[in-house]
């Protein structure tokens, strides 16, 4: 049986959805899976309406988790450790280790790496998995939307760091559109709304390098800048079709594309089959490192090394380019958020003054709301000053 260590199920999280994706895609090569969830159930953990009654999920505190010998584990590259004891483990990195956490894969002697995609670094890695969602009903919808003399910005995992000296020169590119929008992975509230949102665009600019959502603005024909060049985008698995560098402005095509739509309709098509290959690999691997002692060997050699490159990877490489999710505009820095909050619908920078005076109104009323000592106070002042008044 197949065991899948994951979260619980989250719309807008694209690599939880590739999870859940995969588990169904092993049920339809009739394997058996299940889902441990290392999350507590909550009302907003709701499965997709088409994922399979069959497939069971156990979140945690829901009982005892027993996993046998024979049961072969997929943990995610979030997950350090081997948490469920069990003998047979999988990683399948849908990031590179410690760009999230901070924190290297404590890899054991013989388990099995995979890594999803060409950004992933396939150093020491045994093979490669690339799923995507099948989410073309939703996405034709709006391949037909008109589109508006307009751009949108879109802040998903962003770098504090860069993003606001990427943010002036992205403000530089819009001033030719009539409308600018701003989306968030919470912004708008529905999934829906987003996707018609990008359609109507005439241009998306991206600040996070990872986001599925910038593969999403292509099939809807809308083209992407990335801001962010922490990652060689342009290598990912299905084409850089209406992906472009931040230098490539005057590049930009507004013209459709519909190569990376022809190009996800064909991989939907085959990713069964590649799921089947992977399983069979892995069930390969297991059975040979028990008989063969070189091959065990080569898979120590190789896990270890592995993790000296993650530990690179997480403390040197990436110590210094951390992101962070953004959901609402508040988790935004403060400049972006007082631009964005004082410049709707139109974009518009505003000038070092305006940003000092805003940001101390933002600070103080801040300081009062969340003070009741200074709140109390302020009260006998506020009394006496309406008196006088």
């Amino acid at each position: 049986m197949i065991v899948l260590y994951i979260p619980a199920y989250v719309s807008s999280s694209n690599g939880i959805r590739i999870w859940y994706t995969f588990a169904e895609l092993c049920h339809k090569s009739n394997i058996q899976v299940r889902i441990v969830c290392y999350e507590q159930r909550r009302n907003d953990h709701s499965t997709p309406s088409h994922f399979s009654d069959e497939i069971s999920i156990q979140y945690a505190g829901e009982g005892d988790i027993t996993i046998s010998d024979a049961d072969i584990v997929f943990y995610p590259e979030t997950i350090r450790d081997n948490p469920l004891h069990a003998k047979h483990c999988v990683r399948y990195l849908l990031n590179n280790p410690g760009v999230l956490t901070g924190k290297a894969i404590s890899y054991g002697l013989s388990d099995y790496i995979v890594v999803y995609s060409n950004l992933i670094a396939p150093l020491f890695a045994m093979h490669q998995c690339f799923i995507v969602n099948d989410d073309i009903e939703e996405i034709s919808i709006f391949r037909d939307v008109v589109k508006k003399n307009k751009c949108v910005f879109y802040f998903g995992k962003i770098n504090r760091r860069r993003v606001v000296r990427k943010f002036r020169d992205a403000t530089e590119i819009s001033k030719s559109y009539d409308e600018v929008d701003f989306i968030t992975r919470a912004i708008p509230a529905s999934r829906q709304a987003a996707l018609k949102s990008i359609a109507e665009s005439r241009l998306m600019i991206s600040f996070d390098p990872l986001s599925n959502m910038n593969y999403e603005a292509t099939l809807l024909g809308t083209p992407v800048i990335l801001m962010d060049d922490s990652y060689d985008s342009m290598r990912f698995n299905m084409g850089s079709y209406g992906l472009y560098a931040g230098n490539e402005v005057k590049s930009v095509s507004e013209q459709r594309d519909d190569r990376a739509w022809n190009s996800y309709w064909q991989k939907i098509q085959m990713q069964e089959k590649d799921v089947t290959n992977l399983l069979f690999a892995v069930k390969q691997h297991f059975d040979t490192i028990d008989q063969v002692w070189r091959y065990r060997m080569a898979v120590r050699i190789n896990n270890a090394l592995r993790a000296v490159y993650d530990w690179f990877i997480a403390t040197i490489k990436y110590a210094a380019i951390k992101y962070s999710n953004v959901n609402t505009y508040e988790d935004l820095p403060p400049y972006i958020y007082l631009c964005i909050q004082n410049s709707r619908p139109n974009m518009k920078l505003i000038t070092k003054r305006e940003y000092t005076k805003l940001y101390l109104q933002r600070r103080m009323y801040r300081w009062f709301k969340n003070s009741k000592i200074l709140y109390f106070l302020a009260y006998p002042i506020r009394k006496i000053y309406k008196r006088l008044k």
